[in-house]
């Protein structure tokens, strides 16, 4: 895969996390939406959010709109990945985000591309929310 391969916009297919006890996630429920921007010029942008999410303007409504989002953007480089030969790795380096402790990171993903269906794996991490070891998966589908 070269990096230009996966430019351009991708549709939310599905976003799960993995944990090392095996248990399966779907943090934004069974049927997320989103998208996600890679641009030529090294940007991205990814907004993801639940199917199911409701307006309000109460401090429970805020909140609740705030736990069923992730949107990000920043600057990006790729890089062959060396457990993947047919794969990239991407370095994401947050400038915005919808949780600031994001801001200023840098994130390292795997991207696997199979026609029009882009997968990126994170590295496992340690949850914010319970401290397990987890693993999140997001498929993309190439939106035209």
């Amino acid at each position: 895969m070269k990096p230009e391969d996966v430019h351009g916009t991708w549709a939310l297919v599905s976003n799960t996390v993995e944990t090392m006890e095996g248990q399966t996630i779907n943090p934004l429920g069974p049927n997320p939406k989103g998208y996600l921007m890679l641009t030529p010029d090294g940007r991205f942008t990814a907004i993801l959010t639940a199917a199911d999410r409701k307006a309000g303007d109460t401090t429970e409504a805020a909140a609740a709109l705030q736990r069923s989002m992730t949107a990000y953007t920043g600057r990006y480089t790729t890089e062959p990945n060396p457990k993947d030969p047919d794969g990239l790795t991407v370095r994401n380096k947050v400038d915005i985000a919808w949780n600031e402790s994001w801001v200023g990171s840098e994130q390292i993903r795997h991207l696997s591309l199979k026609g029009d269906v882009l997968t990126i794996t994170a590295h496992p991490e340690i949850a914010p929310q319970g401290g397990k070891i987890k693993q999140a998966t997001i498929i993309w589908k190439r939106s035209r």
